[in-house]
């Protein structure tokens, strides 16, 4: 699975920072609303599994994502 430049960069933000970020995407309701978290959910739902099977590229890279231990999955809202 290739992610886009916007999809590298949410995973990024998310590897680097998962509490705070998932703590705002959970608690900012006007920005994100019940529909769009769950399809962002979705996403990393999705990355996790191309993550486990060592089918995950971020963008302007040619090798798959390693170096972490899963990816990490926003809580339920």
């Amino acid at each position: 699975m290739n992610l886009d430049q916007t999809n590298s960069a949410l995973l990024k933000t998310a590897l680097d920072a998962p509490t705070p970020f998932f703590y705002w995407m959970k608690h900012d309701t006007t920005a994100i609303d019940n529909t769009q978290y769950a399809a962002i959910k979705a996403k990393f739902e999705a990355w996790a599994v191309a993550y486990s099977e060592n089918d995950l590229y971020v963008y302007g890279q040619t090798n798959a994502l390693s170096g972490i231990d899963s990816v990490p999955i926003p809580p339920a809202r």
